[in-house]
C-alpha cells in the first residue's frame, strides 16, 4: 500500500501531516521547495501570511512572502540581508536564529519584547494590519543548525474568519511540521552539495583533458554547451513524454555525458592528441638529419671523384626535390596519388648509418607521409580509438548511482553509426540511445567548426550541418535529429557569440 492510500485511512490531523510530507518531497528545484514549505506552514497554523528567510554567512536572506488577503505571492528581489548579530537581536527573526527559539507574539502592538517597526510600516504603506505573529527557526534534527527562519502573521479561524492565538494554531503539529520542514531543507541542501562536488570533479576532469592538448582546447566545453542548447530546445519543442522530450534533470545529465565523453583520452600519447601534420616533430627533425647526412655523403663522393660535376649537379637536385616535397605534403590534408607515387619513390633513397645502408625514409615515416587523408597512420588511430575502451573501463568502474546511470554508455557510444560502421562496437540503431545519436551529431559538428585545430581552417557551420545532412542521408546520422537541429536555428547564436 502507497503512502497516499494509507493516508486516506487515518484521522484528519495525521492525514494533514502526511500530506505536508508529501508535498515537501514533490519538489525538485529549490525555490519550488521553499514555496511549498512556507505555502504548507501557513495552512498549518491558519496564517494569513508569511516570510521565508534562508541563513547564509550569517546573515538571513529574504527569499519568498505570501499574503493572502492583499493576494501577493512573490520571490525576493533585492532585498538586503537581516544581520545575526548581538546589535541586531531585537529584530525578532534575528533573535529566533540566533538563539534557535519559537517565538509567538499575540499582539505586535502592543509586545514590546522586540523592535516591529517594520510591520507597522508595511500596515501604513498598504492598510494591512498585522496582529499576531509566530516565527519558527528550521532547525537540522542532526545539529541544531539553523538553516532559515519562517515568520507567520495572523492566524485566523478558517470558519470564522476571527483571530486565534498561536497558541492554539501552533500546537500540537506545527513544532513537528517545522522540524520536517527544515530536514527536508537540509536534504534538498546537502544533495545539492553533493551534485556540486560531483559536478565541480567532473568540471576539474575536463579541464584537465583539454588542457593536455591545444588542438582540442575547448572542444569539451562547446560540446557541452552545443548539446545543453539543442536538449533545451527539444524540451520547449515537445511535451512531456515525447521521445525528444528533456526536462531540466535530462539536460544536465547529457551535460555532464558530454564533458565526459572523452575521459579516455587522459590516456592518451600527447604526440598523437597534438599531431598537426603527417611526420611528428620529432620525425620531422629524424628525416631532415637523414637529408643533411646524404647532402654530405654526395659532396664527399663529388669531392673523391666517384661521380662527375653533372652526376653530382643531377643528385644534389634530386636530394633537394625530395626534401620540399616532404615539405609539401607533411602538413595534414588530401594527399593526391601522384604526390602518394613520389613519397614511395623517396624511400628508395638509401643513407650510410653506421657501416648500414638504410632508407631515407623508415617505415614509420613512410607511413606517415603515405597518409591519404589526415595526419594519423594506422598504428596511430588504434592508439587514437583505444580512448573509447578507456572511456568504458573507467567510467563503467564509477558508480554513477541511478540518475546517472546511462553516462557510461551515451558516453562510449558516440563514435558509433546508425549504420553499424563506427566504433568500438559496431552497434547499430536500434542499440544506440538518443542522447549519444546527439552527442555524436554535436562532436561531428564541434570538430568541424572548431578554430582551435592547427590542422585545418575552422569550417562555417552551414557548410558542417551540410555534412551532418549528409551523413544522415548515407544512415549513419539520424536524419530527424539532424534536420531540427539545423531548422532550430540555435547554433547561429553560437557562431554570433564567438564574432
Amino acid at each position: 500500500m502507497t503512502l497516499p492510500e494509507i493516508s486516506q485511512n487515518l484521522p484528519n490531523d495525521a492525514k494533514r501531516i502526511i500530506d505536508v510530507v508529501m508535498a515537501f518531497n514533490s519538489k525538485a528545484d529549490y525555490l519550488s521547495l521553499l514555496d511549498i514549505i512556507l505555502t504548507k506552514m501557513m495552512e498549518a497554523t491558519y496564517s494569513d501570511a508569511g516570510t521565508l528567510y534562508t541563513l547564509d554567512n550569517d546573515k538571513l536572506h529574504f527569499q519568498i512572502f505570501k499574503n493572502n488577503t492583499l493576494k501577493i505571492s512573490e520571490i525576493a528581489q533585492n532585498m538586503p540581508p537581516i544581520e545575526l548579530d548581538d546589535s541586531n537581536i531585537e529584530n525578532i527573526s534575528a533573535y529566533c536564529a540566533i538563539k534557535n527559539e519559537t517565538v509567538i507574539v499575540e499582539d505586535v502592538y502592543q509586545d514590546k519584547r522586540f523592535n516591529f517597526s517594520g510591520p507597522e510600516k508595511y500596515d501604513t504603506m498598504t492598510g494591512y494590519h498585522t496582529k499576531s505573529m509566530l516565527v519558527i527557526p528550521l532547525s537540522n534534527r542532526d545539529n541544531d543548525d539553523v538553516l532559515g527562519v519562517i515568520q507567520l502573521l495572523n492566524a485566523t479561524n478558517p470558519n470564522t474568519g476571527e483571530p486565534i492565538s498561536y497558541h492554539d494554531s501552533y500546537q500540537p503539529f506545527g513544532p513537528a511540521l517545522s522540524r520536517i520542514a527544515a530536514n527536508t531543507l537540509a536534504n534538498f541542501l546537502h544533495t545539492r552539495e553533493i551534485r556540486e562536488v560531483f559536478l565541480s570533479f567532473v568540471q576539474l576532469i575536463t579541464q584537465t583533458i583539454d588542457e593536455r592538448s591545444h588542438t582540442t582546447k575547448n572542444h569539451t566545453q562547446k560540446l557541452a554547451k552545443y548539446c545543453v542548447s539543442f536538449s533545451e530546445y527539444l524540451g520547449k519543442t515537445y511535451p512531456p513524454g515525447h521521445q525528444y522530450y528533456f526536462d531540466a534533470d535530462h539536460v544536465e545529465t547529457l551535460r555532464i555525458t558530454a564533458l565526459l565523453h572523452d575521459v579516455g583520452k587522459l590516456a592518451t600519447p600527447s604526440y598523437i592528441l597534438d599531431k598537426s601534420n603527417r611526420l611528428t616533430d620529432w620525425q620531422m627533425q629524424r628525416v631532415q638529419a637523414r637529408f643533411e647526412l646524404k647532402r654530405a655523403q654526395i659532396e664527399v663522393e663529388y669531392l673523391k671523384r666517384l661521380m662527375t660535376k653533372d652526376e653530382y649537379h643531377h643528385a644534389h637536385d634530386e636530394l633537394k626535390k625530395a626534401y620540399d616535397l616532404i615539405l609539401r605534403v607533411n602538413p595534414s590534408g588530401f594527399l593526391p596519388d601522384d604526390d602518394y607515387e613520389k613519397v614511395c619513390e623517396i624511400s628508395k633513397i638509401t643513407v650510410e648509418l653506421e657501416g648500414k645502408t638504410i632508407s631515407i625514409l623508415d617505415r614509420d615515416d613512410l607511413d606517415a607521409l603515405k597518409v591519404k587523408r589526415g595526419n594519423l597512420t594506422d598504428k596511430e588511430w588504434v592508439i587514437m580509438r583505444d580512448h573509447i575502451n578507456v572511456s568504458s573501463r573507467i567510467l563503467n568502474s564509477t558508480v554513477f548511482g541511478k540518475y546517472y546511470k546511462d553516462i557510461p554508455k551515451w558516453a562510449c557510444d558516440h563514435h558509433e553509426f546508425l549504420d553499424g560502421s563506427g566504433y568500438p562496437k559496431g552497434l547499430k540503431a536500434n542499440n544506440i540511445a538518443i542522447e549519444t545519436c546527439i552527442l555524436t551529431m554535436m562532436d561531428i559538428f564541434e570538430a568541424l567548426t572548431s578554430k582551435d585545430r592547427s590542422y585545418r581552417s575552422a569550417m562555417p557551420p552551414e557548410k558542417a550541418i551540410g555534412i551532418l545532412q549528409k551523413l544522415a542521408a548515407d544512415g549513419k546520422l539520424h536524419v530527424e535529429l539532424v534536420d531540427l537541429f539545423y531548422n532550430s536555428k540555435i547554433w547561429e547564436a553560437w557562431f554570433s557569440d564567438e564574432s
